[in-house]
């Protein structure tokens, strides 16, 4: 008789721990996770572009073929909205890796113009965001008015010689996701003289892509009829002319403004590198399109 009493007790512990337990999960339960059927998946998605579309029949898929495969796929979907699972919002690793995730989706296969002179550009300013780009998974691509050999300068001395793959007159900014134009006095100069480089560098304005000028790279942009209502910075001495085109001029580290980056010197490269970079990741700007359309 004592051992049923004692297991009818047992019993009645072991019903008040698990209640107890039930009844205090409260947020910390795991969260049901929204289903819908097949066909409403495929009616939601009616008329999503493939890549987008095709993500159903891959829920869950495993990947064979490591890190390549998932570069891959990372490729197909650039530039897409990303697709997040609802577990995201508790999963501590997941909420880790999605910005990582993220930023890789839409950085993964950007191309990024570089247009200089085929003399006189500042050879830390053409490298610095060069790496930039690169490290972020983008592609640079170095244009020039003449293909071939591109001499790079340390402030009067020459320094290293680029390869430029492109001669502008040969290229189209909608074939890029967006531009970035160094600094050294001789190169803008040559370059605003070149009816090629200034109207490929009010493409990207036109079309809204970003664009990332440092030090005297501005020169073209006031060449280029795209400095009127926009403010910006660059080195000092060229405050005169960014005013004179109708723009503002500033003295900032780095200047963003609707899709346009600007530093002043080598010294503001880092800051430069980083706003460059998170700009062309956001792509296109409507703002910047609908301030140069017309002007």
């Amino acid at each position: 008789m004592r051992r049923l009493v004692f297991a009818v007790i047992g019993l009645g512990l072991v019903a008040v721990v698990v209640i107890g337990l039930t009844q205090s999960r409260g947020d910390n339960a795991t969260p049901k996770a929204a289903t819908i059927s097949a066909a409403q998946a495929r009616q939601q998605l009616a008329g999503a572009p493939a890549p987008l579309a095709a993500l159903h029949d891959q829920a869950n898929e495993l990947l064979s073929g490591g890190n390549d495969a998932f570069q891959a796929r990372m490729r197909r979907l650039k530039g897409y909205p990303v697709v997040v699972n609802g577990w995201a919002a508790w999963c501590g690793p997941c909420r880790a890796e999605f910005p990582y995730l993220q930023q890789l989706s839409v950085q993964e296969g950007k191309r990024v113009a570089f247009l200089v002179a085929n003399e006189g550009v500042e050879q830390v300013e053409l490298t610095a965001p060069w790496k930039a780009v690169e490290a972020a998974g983008g592609e640079p691509v170095l244009i020039a008015p003449e293909s071939g050999e591109v001499q790079a300068f340390e402030h009067l001395d020459k320094a290293d010689t680029f390869e430029a793959t492109e001669a502008v007159a040969d290229v189209d900014a909608a074939d890029y996701d967006g531009l970035v134009l160094p600094g050294g006095v001789a190169n803008p100069d040559r370059l605003r003289r070149v009816p090629e480089a200034v109207d490929f560098t009010r493409g990207f304005f036109e079309a809204g892509k970003p664009v990332a000028a440092i030090c005297h790279a501005p020169w073209v942009l006031v060449e280029a009829g795209v400095v009127d209502g926009r403010t910006l910075t660059s080195f000092p001495s060229l405050r005169t002319d960014i005013r004179n085109a109708g723009g503002t001029w500033v003295d900032e580290e780095v200047h963003v403004e609707a899709g346009l980056v600007s530093s002043r010197k080598p010294d503001d490269l880092d800051a430069f590198c980083a706003k460059a970079i998170e700009e062309i990741a956001e792509g296109v700007h409507a703002e910047q399109r609908a301030a140069t359309v017309g002007s």
